[in-house]
């Protein structure tokens, strides 16, 4: 455990500051749960989450993974016969120095965790009066993970991811970033939306997804259906 961690934080340029051990309840769980904090410093201003009209959305990989397999872990669903897998892993190779490069033109941006891409368009959006609309075939979600959330009734934009980040970029740069994005290993980014001025008041500081079909649905993330991701 202590060799794979000192890897990570080596090939990252990391530096560990603390951590603990996680208290369980007892006979909740047979492994180890470690806890870590570490404190970064920027070469430059931090990006503020401050959204714009005309603004892509791009999301650099597939989504709900992370949540997925934990939930399936917790229902003793996960066993070698599935391919379901985090995606927790550092991203500080492949986005870094997309958003140092272009942080003129990235207005937001976020780590899905927990309530996943739902929960940060949401507060994106939240107290603008703008809305953020999606297109929910162009989201990067595999097969499988569709299916296993299909099966438990939960939406995989409320799930968490780990080794995924969402974007707002200004149109007039979104295709270089995305570009620089796939050149750098993320080849599953792409833009699933934009932010728009909605024609009706009710619609100002909402997510709205185009569905499979064509329709129209707003999207909220839902606390309740959300597994522990840690």
């Amino acid at each position: 455990m202590l060799s794979s961690l000192t890897k990570v934080l080596i090939e990252n340029n990391v530096a560990l500051i603390g951590g603990d051990f996680k208290v369980m309840p007892r006979g909740s769980i047979d492994k180890i749960v470690l806890g870590g904090f570490g404190i970064g410093v920027s070469k430059y201003e931090p990006v503020i989450d401050r959204i714009e009209l005309g603004d892509k959305i791009v999301v650099t990989s597939y989504i709900a993974e992370h949540g997925s397999t934990i939930l399936a872990a917790q229902l003793g669903m996960l066993d070698e016969n599935t391919s379901l897998r985090s995606d927790s892993r550092p991203l500080v190779k492949t986005v870094l120095p997309v958003i140092e490069k272009y942080r003129e033109y990235i207005t937001a941006a976020r780590d899905p965790t927990r309530g996943g891409l739902a929960m940060v368009l949401n507060e994106w959006v939240r107290g603008t009066k703008y809305s953020i609309i999606i297109d929910r075939t162009k989201i990067p979600i595999r097969d499988e993970v569709r299916s296993f959330l299909d099966a438990l009734g939960i939406d995989p934009l409320t799930v968490a991811c780990e080794g995924v980040a969402v974007l707002a970029v200004k149109p007039d740069a979104v295709d270089e970033v995305v570009d620089m994005l796939h050149r750098l290993g993320e080849k599953q980014a792409r833009v699933i939306g934009e932010v728009i001025e909605p024609n009706n008041e009710v619609l100002m500081g909402r997510v709205i997804a185009i569905t499979e079909v064509g329709g129209k649905v707003v999207i909220q993330p839902n606390a309740l259906n959300l597994p522990r991701i840690c």
